[in-house]
């Protein structure tokens, strides 16, 4: 393969950058041509004529180098477009840092030395994550959201409503966003009804001050810290910080596993670490796993989310909802659960709702059988 001249580097994955665009773009297999389609938003083959690709082309051999995307085949009719997809390598690099960072407040650590057990990853910890990454269910779980927020473009300004209005309305347009700016706070998924029949709130990770525009209706993004995913006023993908996008998601799983997990009888049969790393093809294994020990809680799980999630947000419950529907999420062993919740961003306020869904349900006479073993107590060491 011919050099590009420079390797890239994790950190640039978690900037603003081609290579982030191009992870996360194959982060699902796609031919190059797809992927460079969907990159800027173009349907049409015809249309690839008039975007410069040489980026697009470049920054894939760079994370080929580094092996963060490899090929997997060849497509198009005479089979000279090759088939990519991104690697778990990393992701599961990122985790490890991830985890040693969390670890550094201690006064006895310090990275790469006196790093607690607790805050670093096995090498059994690194294969198994590294086949979860790499399962169909996880990359369709992540790809599934990048293609829903994808599908908005944003454009650049305060405010710009494309609705017309009455006159009384516009009287009160600029004190009714005065106060929504007010009342809006950092938490995530919090809806409020503002001006012009639509709603605002904040899509996690997407930038502070940007307008969505979806056919005649405006969402305000009043503020975001962090970005996750968007296309730019040309419709171009734009990608700030993919790693941590990635990983955010896997938070929000692990989060739903730990303490589905505080349930003894859900523990008991959840698979050990071992069980997961001796299968090379976790959705195979997860879809047996699943039917023969964990399918009689396919309720509990939906009722937990609904009580734990619902009450944080529209949008967790949502996500959650979709994160959980074959409840292959329960064959993540809980102890990398408990690691993996740091790898992220802490949703302190979504796991202790969710904590509030099992503990709410343990007193239902219905749930009876699943709490017939109580609960554990590890939950109060985290």
């Amino acid at each position: 393969m011919e050099q590009s001249g420079r390797k890239t580097q994790l950190i640039e994955l978690n900037r603003q950058t081609t290579e982030a665009a191009v992870y996360l773009t194959f982060f699902t297999q796609k031919s190059q041509k797809n992927g460079v389609k969907f990159i800027y938003g173009i349907e049409k083959d015809e249309e690839l004529k008039r975007v410069n690709q040489a980026p697009v082309i470049n920054a894939r051999r760079r994370l080929g180098e580094a092996g963060y995307i490899e090929t997997v085949g060849r497509a198009g009719r005479r089979l000279t477009s090759p088939l990519l997809v991104s690697t778990p390598k990393p992701i599961t690099e990122y985790a490890a840092y991830a985890l040693a960072f969390r670890g550094i407040p201690s006064k006895k650590t310090r990275i790469g030395t006196g790093v607690p057990r607790a805050y670093t990853l096995s090498e059994k910890e690194k294969a198994a994550l590294s086949i979860i990454f790499s399962s169909r269910w996880f990359r369709e779980l992540v790809s599934q959201k990048t293609e829903e927020l994808a599908g908005h473009r944003i454009e650049k300004g305060r405010y710009a409503w494309e609705r017309s209005i009455s006159e009384d309305e516009e009287d009160n347009e600029e004190d009714d966003l005065e106060d929504m700016e007010e009342e809006t706070t950092n938490k995530r998924g919090r809806h409020r009804q503002v001006p012009v029949e639509t709603y605002a709130w904040e899509v996690p990770m997407l930038p502070r001050g940007y307008v969505l525009k979806t056919g005649n209706n405006v969402t305000i993004i009043p503020r975001g810290d962090n970005e996750y995913c968007y296309r730019d006023e040309y419709g171009k993908l734009v990608v700030p910080a993919v790693l941590r996008y990635i990983a955010d998601i896997m938070d929000d799983i692990a989060e739903l596993t730990l303490v589905m997990s505080s349930i003894v009888k859900v523990e008991q049969a959840m698979p050990e670490l071992a069980e997961v790393i001796s299968h090379e093809n976790f959705d195979e294994f997860a879809e047996r796993w699943v039917a023969a020990h964990l399918v009689k809680y396919k309720g509990l799980v939906k009722k937990v989310i609904s009580i734990g999630g619902g009450h944080y947000s529209d949008w967790a419950e949502k996500d959650l909802m979709e994160y959980s529907k074959n409840l292959y999420f329960l064959c993540i062993p809980r102890v990398l659960a408990g690691k993996l919740i740091g790898i992220g961003r802490v949703e302190t306020t979504l796991f202790v709702g969710l904590l509030g869904g099992v503990l709410t349900l343990e007193k239902d006479k219905r749930y009876s059988e699943a709490f017939s073993a109580g609960r554990t107590k590890f939950i109060d060491e985290i």
